[in-house]
């Protein structure tokens, strides 16, 4: 780690992990002209761990580390604070971050400090979301807060139920649904989130048009829906009947041959929507500057609940909707 959050230093200079990345393909987490990492202890006082941090971020993320021989592992990032509303300027947010911890005792609170050089603020840190960043390694369980379906394909399907390719000739899964959850105002700031598990037979199965994977519209098209193109990009898109936005997930990271774990998650309260393919956030790659993209403020309450069905493709073997961001 270096001594000082020096201005250019190399993300290299961090931990010899050969520049971590969130992507599929390279990309330098690092790139940015302070690059600051900052040693914090783990409750038990016992071990170091770490957490780095960029200025003029909006929404300001945070990624856990821990030492493994002699190498520092890094999480998935989490957002920890975000501006409301929205500042245009992408380059306006948080910045020149820095951490307080005023006890190493079990439970003592951990403090984050940043300053737009106009105000300095001082934010405590939410013990859940840093104990989360801090157990990816080991969580195995998927969550369950706001958790209002967990479905699986009916095991009823011969040709669903294989982890191989279908035979030549042989008729897809069939579709089927389940009741939408009620999702709420994403303009008042509710959250979602669709987790797909998809099957080999899905991946695999060729696709010369954008498909619905899970599509929880109504008739006036007011709802969510996540699809997948024939370039294996998956889309979801948000509509409260008379406003709608799509964002897709990288373009590097294709839903190609394969089993394949999709998480599309919308945040009405930081304002983002994100995609998780196969375990790791989308970070643009080399083809945008960042994988996510900024809620529209426009996008209001999209509905669900009462009658509405999600109507999944048969190659879609679990789908678990929350009604919170994850």
């Amino acid at each position: 780690m270096p001594s000082a959050c020096a201005a250019g230093a190399a993300a290299s200079d961090w931990s010899r992990d050969q520049r971590r990345r969130w992507h599929c393909r390279a990309r330098d987490v690092g790139t940015h002209t302070r690059p600051c990492a900052t040693a914090l202890f783990t409750r038990a006082a016992a071990l170091a761990q770490y957490v780095p941090g960029w200025d003029n971020r909006n929404p300001y993320f945070l990624v856990a580390g821990r030492e493994a021989n002699g190498t520092i592992v890094w999480s998935q990032p989490e957002v920890a604070l975000y501006i409301l509303p929205p500042c245009e300027d992408a380059r306006c947010g948080v910045g020149y971050p820095d951490f307080v911890q005023p006890s190493a005792a079990a439970g003592a609170p951990i403090y984050l400090t940043e300053t737009d050089k106009v105000t300095a603020r001082l934010h405590r840190l939410n013990d859940t979301m840093l104990e989360g960043l801090f157990s990816q390694h080991t969580a195995r369980e998927p969550a369950t807060i706001g958790l209002a379906a967990n479905v699986t394909r009916p095991s009823g399907d011969a040709a669903a139920s294989t982890t191989l390719a279908p035979p030549a000739g042989a008729a897809a899964p069939q579709a089927w649904s389940f009741p939408a959850p009620t999702w709420g105002s994403l303009s008042a700031g509710a959250g979602l989130t669709l987790e797909l598990e998809l099957s080999a037979p899905t991946a695999q199965r060729v696709v010369t048009a954008p498909t619905a994977l899970v599509d929880c519209r109504d008739g006036g098209g007011r709802g969510v829906a996540v699809s997948v193109n024939s370039s294996g990009q998956v889309t979801v898109t948000l509509s409260d009947g008379t406003h709608s936005q799509e964002w897709s997930s990288d373009p590097q990271c294709p839903v190609a041959a394969g089993a394949h774990h999709v998480v599309a998650i919308v945040d009405g309260l930081a304002r983002y929507i994100a995609f998780v393919v196969d375990g790791v956030l989308n970070d643009g790659g080399d083809a945008r500057p960042q994988g996510w993209g900024a809620l529209s403020p426009a996008v209001g309450d999209v509905g669900g609940g009462g009658r509405a069905q999600c109507r999944v493709d048969g190659r879609v073997a679990r789908v678990r909707a929350y009604t919170r961001y994850l």
